[in-house]
């Protein structure tokens, strides 16, 4: 039986040969990303160890800057934490800074063919990069970067494949609010975008839509993926040089991948 892609990215960090919806899944975590807001006196806790420091990127953004004390006593346990473990991708106050879905995607984080979790509902912008990427709670951000896995309720997959060309005036946002507005959200369930059109979108579109997960609209429960893994066919920029980085994999549907019934759309508005 085929596989979606989310479905082969999944069954590649879980180190299973098949997956398929309604599977529970426990995989490897490519890249952690964890923010300002993570070390926060009302949401950190004490992490004893590190997974693999090569493996976790720390972004302020969310507070910068500091806009009271207790944003800055955050900074300031964050910086302790990035020290104690040494971890290298650590993007601190300054010409560094940045919001963290910019970063992931400036400095090559994000791969094709890997998983990456982050603290934020708009982690799914990676998934322009071919990447399975999510936005998890608090906790299972914790347990990501002390273990190195997390666990996903595989959700059905739906399709988009989009046909023509966008019309003069018209955004990826616009086309991303025409499928909202036409078929309505998709809770608890992964989107593919692929289809001719794709490759006539820029990088910089294809985030916009994937970024744009969240939107169809909330969030289902952290453990669930749901529209906000979003991978798209696509290049990613080449990688620094990290260890343990993983090897990036373009992963595209295979023949025979289940695909819900009915909702493989092509969109002739507002593409032409």
């Amino acid at each position: 039986m085929g596989m979606t892609i989310v479905e082969k990215i999944l069954a590649r960090a879980g180190g299973r040969r098949q997956v398929a919806a309604g599977d529970l899944v426990v995989v490897d975590v490519d890249l952690a990303v964890m923010l300002d807001a993570s070390f926060q006196a009302t949401q950190r806790r004490e992490i004893l160890k590190v997974h693999d420091p090569e493996r976790v990127a720390v972004v302020y953004d969310h507070m910068v800057p500091a806009p009271d004390r207790q944003a800055a006593e955050a900074h300031a346990y964050g910086r302790a934490f990035v020290r104690r473990f040494g971890i290298r991708r650590f993007h601190d106050v300054g010409p560094d800074q940045g919001i963290c879905h910019a970063i992931v995607a400036d400095h090559a984080y994000a791969l094709p063919g890997t998983v990456l979790v982050c603290g934020d509902s708009h982690t799914c912008a990676s998934g322009a990069f071919n990447c399975a990427a999510r936005g998890i709670g608090a906790p299972d951000l914790v347990a990501a970067v002390t273990t190195g896995k997390t666990w996903f309720r595989v959700g059905p997959t739906i399709r988009y494949d989009l046909e023509g060309a966008l019309k003069p005036g018209v955004s990826a946002k616009d086309l991303f609010l025409h499928i909202a507005g036409n078929w309505g959200h998709h809770t608890n369930q992964n989107v593919e975008f692929g289809g001719p059109a794709l490759a006539g979108l820029g990088i910089d579109a294809r985030r916009t839509i994937a970024a744009m997960g969240p939107s169809f609209p909330p969030n289902s429960p952290p453990s669930s993926p749901t529209s906000s893994s979003s991978p798209m066919s696509g290049r990613a920029p080449r990688p620094r040089s990290h260890r343990n980085t993983p090897t990036p994999m373009r992963v595209m549907p295979s023949g025979g991948a289940s695909i819900s019934t009915g909702l493989n759309r092509s969109s002739p508005c507002p593409m032409r």
